[in-house]
């Protein structure tokens, strides 16, 4: 008998006979053409190049933090202090998808039979995963259902701890079915963004478990099928998020954008046609919904275009399910994050001028969004209120507070892109300082009285690295102005990073590019002090040293 805690060895290949599975995978065939189970490599044309793979550029627009960054370098550079922030690896083609492609060459009985990486799950450990699932990251994205995922895995381990008693006389179409369906599969990416998760970056179960479903989204590329498999590529992009892979999160949101646009999901009357039932209408609404808030996101991130336009989105379509308070104060807040993206990308694209009316209207615009929200749902403004909110601090009132200052840092970003944009608009500088300097305290309160931060450490990383990239600009572009008044929240920033790094892949990665920040004062100080120095008039605040700052107005 083999030892209790590894059920996958019950089942070995000379045990399991074809003819168990003929039943199934006819069926199976029957629903997936040929075509389906051709890796997409196949193609020459896109073949990976292997070990001689080819650069891929990577645009990064005006609202991404690596943009920021760039920027900052840049600057840093010309002042003569090289290396300060280290260049992001370059993405090559085929790097992460070549082992997944590579499954895809076996049919689902081969699968089966090289062990399907449930197996290796404990029922308790995946119900305690949905479970933290559905409280979590599924309350923002209602792909799935908390009862019908506790009920697809019952089902699931039901089938394999009989097939795992009963050996090889359990009829193995039994296990084919339960294990290759639409079902099985989105609840193998919960787990398996559940596993990153727990982790803090990439997870050998976690792999296995979305190198397992690979087979069944490359399929979409060529015969998509309505709701499910759109809800399938959602949770493939979720599971790229959480590894920090952000342009495949795109590409996986962007094509499941264009999939709803296809189907018409942003029409009232076509949603209404389509699904007459009102159940399967919550469905589809709640999975467009969960498309255009993750398309969304992620262009903001990336700084580029997205597929679904709030002009194209029927208005009452944001009316026909208000029982679901969150969802509708997310959804406001993704109209805001549309309005910001085309602003600051807008602007950064065509090097205008600032337009402060729009900069004064968004930014009223978020506050209010914020000031709106229930009590339950938002963070005092209250430092001691605060303290006694933190000893039970909500998951959404930490998203919340953190997507607000998201956005309100980026509005602001363009103010401090050079030191005449500061100088000319010094009150709103000052008022992106502000917001620069909440933005660091209030995950370092996060860090000091809750646990939240150190499991969601990569979502904080957005914001973290949004107020930071402000707050270098606003002390590369007019350190005379800023240094003194930000120096503490340079160091929190700094240090949030390195303790989180110990906790998160991506976020040792992130350290890894900025640690050579730590003695920034004093290398600006010397830079400074050249520049001086080659002043005939003195003046400290770099009048003739104007050519150091090359932003994005060049």
């Amino acid at each position: 008998m083999p030892a209790e805690g590894n059920p996958g060895t019950f089942v070995r290949r000379n045990e399991v006979l074809p003819q168990d599975f003929a039943p199934v995978t006819s069926r199976i065939n029957q629903q997936q053409p040929v075509e389906a189970t051709t890796p997409l490599w196949d193609n020459q044309s896109i073949r990976p190049p292997g070990d001689s793979s080819t650069e891929v550029p990577e645009f990064c627009g005006p609202s991404s933090s690596e943009h920021t960054l760039n920027v900052v370098s840049g600057n840093l550079k010309a002042m003569g202090i090289p290396g300060a922030i280290l260049e992001k690896p370059t993405p090559r083609m085929g790097s992460a998808l070549g082992s997944s492609s590579r499954l895809t060459q076996y049919g689902p009985l081969m699968k089966l039979l090289n062990m399907d990486p449930l197996w290796d799950v404990k029922k308790q450990d995946a119900f305690h995963l949905i479970d933290d699932w559905c409280y979590h990251v599924g309350s923002l994205f209602r792909l799935v259902t908390r009862s019908e995922t506790l009920k697809v895995a019952s089902n699931v381990f039901e089938v394999l701890e009989n097939a795992q008693r009963d050996g090889p006389f359990y009829k193995g179409g039994r296990v084919l079915e339960v294990l290759f369906n639409d079902d099985t599969n989105k609840m193998k990416l919960v787990l398996a963004i559940e596993r990153t998760l727990e982790s803090g970056g990439r997870n050998d179960q976690a792999q296995r478990l979305f190198q397992s479903i690979t087979e069944a989204v490359e399929s979409i590329m060529w015969h998509p099928n309505g709701i499910h498999d759109i809800q399938l590529l959602i949770l493939v992009a979720l599971y790229h998020y959480h590894l920090d892979d952000e342009v495949r999160t795109g590409r996986f949101s962007g094509f499941a954008a264009r999939l709803c646009l296809e189907m018409g999901l942003h029409r009232r009357e076509i949603v209404e046609k389509t699904f007459p039932n009102p159940e399967e209408r919550s469905v589809a609404l709640r999975t467009f919904w969960s498309v255009y808030m993750l398309e969304r996101r992620t262009s903001l991130d990336l700084g580029i275009p997205f597929y679904i336009q709030d002009s194209y989105v029927h208005p009452s379509l944001f009316e026909l399910d208000e029982s679901d308070s969150i969802l509708s104060i997310l959804l406001q807040w993704t109209k805001l994050a549309g309005k910001t993206w085309n602003a600051l990308n807008s602007q950064g694209e065509r090097g205008a001028e600032l337009k402060l009316d729009d900069l004064d209207y968004i930014n009223y615009q978020i506050l209010h969004w914020y000031d709106q929200l229930p009590n339950n749902l938002k963070l005092s403004q209250n430092r001691a209120e605060r303290q006694i909110q933190y000893e039970n601090l909500a998951y959404h009132q930490a998203i919340l507070v953190v997507r607000k200052h998201h956005l309100l840092n980026l509005i602001f970003r363009p103010v401090l892109q050079s030191f005449s944009r500061i100088n000319q608009n010094q009150r709103y500088a000052q008022t992106a300082i502000t917001i620069v300097k909440e933005s660091i305290q209030t995950p370092s309160e996060f860090r000091e009285h809750t646990a939240i931060i150190d499991k969601h450490a990569l979502f904080f990383k957005h914001l973290l690295l949004t107020a930071f990239g402000n707050l270098l600009l606003a002390v590369v572009n007019a350190s005379s102005l800023f240094w003194d008044s930000v120096r503490n929240e340079f160091d929190t920033a700094l240090h949030l990073v390195k303790v989180l790094s110990a906790k998160s892949s991506p976020m040792m990665r992130l350290w890894s590019r900025l640690q050579g920040l730590r003695e920034l004062q004093t290398k600006l100080l010397h830079a400074s002090n050249a520049c001086v120095s080659n002043n005939e008039s003195g003046d400290f605040r770099f009048k003739n040293c104007s050519h150091l700052f090359q932003t994005w107005d060049r």
